[in-house]
């Protein structure tokens, strides 16, 4: 009522100390919750961005001595019906460590099999994916993250096909700029720019993502496969993140939970302190429901001033 809010703001402006610190205790909470929220929201609630990335697995093979050995298990992993598509992705060293300019551009490059954009199932916003004739090109093609297209090569819609230098290069190769991709798409780990995987020694890379086949459970293939590491993608994009992220979670609704106490017991001590003028009004005539209204009145005054400030 008009009149409770009236009387709530005189009581408060009575004792300016007492309301700053239950408008700072709340604000405080309510902004590093909401903050906190949004991050887990992110990392935790939205699903990745891929075509059913939940059948889509990660596998962390095991270490090989020898090319007979390298070969039996890609052989078996490519023959499995367990597994309906692989491909690989491995960050390596592209670009010269240290050099000034690998560092302004912020190169995180990654090598990948042709067939690495079609098992997440995106596409370029530009462009297109490697196929098997860049295998034979005369220069390594590339495809782009959105940000470094457009912060260093200006956005240029017409780059796609051409040659292009990119500073910190090993070798100093030429690259031919096949596609860029979406914004906001940098799998694995950051990654801003895709090469082309080439065979090292004349052995081509083992597969290091797969999608599950119709039927297929993460748990069968680990028992197909014993020596492989078969992790979900969520779990290998997210490590240990959502256990992690989960706690942190629970922590910020326990914070949340002792700002509420908190004001609580802070108000209930101001109120305590107030034990004469509740006499004088309850002497006046005044109903204990009339209290406990005003009480609330001057709670959602305090809320009102916090979520002003915000």
């Amino acid at each position: 009522m008009p009149s409770d809010l009236a009387l709530a703001t005189r009581s408060l402006a009575r004792q300016p100390a007492v309301a700053a610190a239950v408008v700072g205790t709340l604000a405080l909470a309510v902004a590093a919750n909401t903050a906190l929220f949004s991050v887990f929201d992110g990392l935790l609630f939205r699903p990745l961005p891929f075509d059913k990335p939940d059948a889509i697995v990660h596998l962390e093979l095991p270490r090989l001595q020898t090319g007979a050995e390298v070969n039996a298990l890609r052989d078996r992993l490519t023959a499995t019906p367990l597994l309906v598509d692989e491909a690989g992705a491995n960050q390596g060293p592209l670009f010269e460590e240290g050099v000034q300019t690998v560092i302004d551009w912020h190169l995180a490059p990654a090598s990948v099999t042709p067939d690495f954009f079609k098992l997440l199932g995106v596409s370029p916003a530009i462009g297109r994916v490697f196929t098997e004739d860049d295998e034979s090109a005369d220069a390594s093609p590339a495809i782009l993250g959105y940000d470094l297209w457009r912060l260093h090569f200006g956005a240029d819609r017409s780059i796609v096909g051409r040659v292009v230098d990119i500073p910190g290069t090993i070798q100093g190769r030429p690259w031919m700029v096949a596609g860029v991709m979406p914004p906001g798409f940098d799998f694995p780990s950051g990654t801003n720019i895709w090469a082309l995987s080439v065979p090292y020694r004349g052995q081509l890379p083992l597969p290091t993502l797969a999608r599950l086949a119709p039927g297929a459970t993460i748990e069968i293939v680990r028992r197909e496969f014993p020596s492989v590491g078969v992790v979900p993608l969520r779990d290998y994009v997210r490590p240990h993140g959502a256990a992690a992220l989960g706690f942190l979670l629970g922590a910020t609704g326990l914070l949340l939970v002792v700002a509420w106490v908190q004001i609580a017991a802070l108000l209930f001590a101001r109120a305590s302190g107030r034990t004469r003028e509740i006499g004088v009004r309850l002497a006046l005539g005044a109903t204990r429901t009339r209290l406990v209204r005003q009480f609330r009145s001057e709670e959602r005054r305090v809320g009102t001033k916090s979520r002003s400030r915000w």
